[in-house]
């Protein structure tokens, strides 16, 4: 009953907005357009009789466009007090959560589907959701390309790195270095366009190519497959900041491919689809999961595997929550892979689980856990 309520009173504060500014369109505009007119086509006249009644009929305009002036200004008041009160409204409601998605809802109506009102969520083109938190990694920072490292950042990191690569080895494992995309990197086409770039050159594209050319630590950055990819399959969830189980598959044969030199080829395998209908962390965020809901979950078909290629080697993962996603299809490939949160890791986890490899899997907007959570502690 209550969802009801909201839904009429923010019902008739819309009539009221639309039914005012049909009011400016067709009756205030079109009154000062013809009183223009009027004024453009009056003839001058000889005599000081007709002289006077022109001042006089001038005045009285002068004195009416007043009048139009203060009326305008009132109504813009009042739409301003309007849009203040239906915030207010939206704030203080019991049942917040149902006013933000309302909000949310009429902002993208209104605005033809090219913005929704949220503080995390980005509409993007064809209804692409896009993460824009600034306090959870900064996505939009590292898509513009304004947040690069210097040449002494990177080299300190680096060290760093190197630092604990060797500490991972003491102990018997190899650490490799997963680095993934944002999805704003990789379907960069359907971000707004009043985002704009400096540089196309993201952090994670300079940083990920100085490891390469200057260390010997082993890197993997499937930005170039994951880009490569997408325009056959799509490998990142519209209403969601991760990538989905194709993308997980072209990310997993690129390690693979680091560690071994054989890969499975993506044409080749064989994927189903496990949800249709699928609405995203995003969705969920801007409480929009009624209206952004067109992504497919997808599960890799065992059968399509190629067995021939499998790995001897155990994994242990480290990593966010793009590498929660992994090891589903990893285990495939692997003889075991096991998964730890990057804040939940310690060394006695290398000495309990005795992988092989250890992977270091980070996310582009948090490139920073690379330079201060220690692996070596």
């Amino acid at each position: 009953m209550k969802e009801k309520i909201i839904a009429i009173i923010f019902c008739l504060v819309i009539c009221g907005i639309s039914v005012s500014t049909l009011f400016r369109m067709i009756v205030v505009e079109p009154a000062k357009q013809e009183e223009a007119a009027g004024a453009d086509v009056q003839t001058e006249e000889n005599t000081i009789a007709e002289y006077h009644e022109k001042e006089k009929e001038l005045m009285k305009q002068s004195q009416e466009g007043k009048e139009a002036a203060v009326q305008e200004e009132k109504e813009e008041n009042f739409l301003d007090t309007v849009d203040n009160a239906v915030n207010h409204f939206t704030d203080g409601l019991s049942g917040k959560e149902e006013g933000a998605k309302i909000n949310s809802e009429i902002s993208s109506v209104v605005s033809g589907n090219t913005y929704i009102e949220s503080k995390t969520v980005l509409l993007g083109k064809n209804n692409w959701l896009f993460y824009k938190a600034a306090d959870d990694g900064d996505s939009i920072s590292d898509y513009k390309g304004t947040n690069h490292y210097t040449k002494e950042k990177m080299k300190d990191i680096m060290k760093k790195l190197e630092r604990e690569k060797a500490v991972l080895k003491s102990k018997g494992a190899q650490m490799v270095l997963l680095m993934l995309p944002n999805k704003e990197s990789v379907y960069a086409e359907y971000m707004p366009d009043n985002v704009k770039r400096k540089s196309e050159k993201t952090r994670m594209d300079i940083f990920a190519d100085y490891l390469q050319k200057y260390s010997k630590l082993k890197v993997v950055y499937p930005k170039q497959e994951l880009v490569a990819a997408k325009s056959v399959y799509q490998t990142y969830y519209k209403t969601d900041t991760h990538w989905n189980q194709i993308g997980v598959f072209i990310g997993v044969q690129a390690l693979k491919e680091k560690i071994d030199g054989s890969f499975d080829s993506l044409e080749k395998v064989e994927f189903g689809i496990e949800k249709k209908n699928y609405a995203g962390d995003l969705a969920k965020l801007c409480k929009m999961t009624d209206t952004y809901h067109d992504d497919i979950k997808y599960a890799l078909k065992p059968s399509s595997v190629n067995k021939d290629i499998k790995s001897g080697k155990k994994l242990l993962i480290i990593g966010d929550s793009f590498s929660d996603l992994m090891p589903e299809i990893a285990k495939k490939y692997f003889a075991e892979v096991r998964t730890v949160g990057v804040w939940n890791f310690s060394l006695e986890d290398v000495e309990k689980y005795k992988p092989d490899i250890v992977v270091w899997e980070c996310v582009e907007r948090y490139l920073d856990r690379y330079d201060w959570i220690k692996l070596d502690k």
